[in-house]
C-alpha cells in the first residue's frame, strides 16, 4: 500500500543527495576528516553498494567509513527523507505520533523510536533545524 497523498503537507522538500551532503557538512565540514584518529589523510574510496553513498578511507589509519557512519542513521532501514520527515513532522508541526504513522506509513514504535533517537543527538537535531530553516518557508518554531 502506498503513502497517503497528505504526506505532501508535512514534507520538508529535500532530496536524499541534499539530506546527505547537509550530514557531511556539518560533520567533516569542507574535507572529511577521519572518524576514528581524526586525520585529514582521507580520500574516497568507492561507494557502498545499493544505497550509492560515498566511503572514505583514513590513509592514516587504515579504516574505512562514510557520512553516516557512527550516527543513529548509520544501519537504518528508514531512509534518510523518513527520517527528517517523522523528526519535522512531530518537533516542527507538533503532530502526535498515530498521525505521524499513519501518514509516513511507519509503524507508531518505529516514529517512536525516530523521535527519541533525534531528542538524544544534537547532530539530528542541528540537522532539523537546518534543513527546515532553509526548505520551509513561512515555518514559525
Amino acid at each position: 500500500m502506498g503513502r497517503p497523498q497528505d504526506i505532501s503537507k508535512c514534507e520538508i522538500p529535500i532530496s536524499e543527495d541534499e539530506i546527505l551532503a547537509a550530514i557531511r557538512v556539518m560533520r567533516f565540514g569542507e574535507e572529511p576528516r577521519c572518524i576514528y584518529c581524526g586525520s585529514d589523510t582521507v580520500i574516497k574510496w568507492g561507494y557502498i553498494p545499493h544505497t550509492n553513498r560515498q566511503r572514505y578511507l583514513c590513509k592514516k589509519c587504515g579504516a574505512t567509513f562514510n557520512d553516516l557512519t557512527g550516527t543513529p542513521l548509520e544501519n537504518s532501514k528508514i531512509s534518510l527523507r523518513d527520517w527528517i520527515t517523522i523528526a519535522y513532522m512531530f518537533f516542527r508541526r507538533g503532530m502526535k505520533v498515530s498521525d505521524i504513522a499513519r501518514v509516513t506509513n511507519h509503524s507508531p514504535r518505529t516514529v517512536i523510536r525516530v523521535i527519541n533517537l533525534v531528542k538524544e543527538n544534537s547532530l539530528l537535531q542541528n540537522l532539523l533545524r537546518k534543513l527546515a530553516s532553509e526548505k520551509v518557508s513561512g515555518d514559525r518554531s
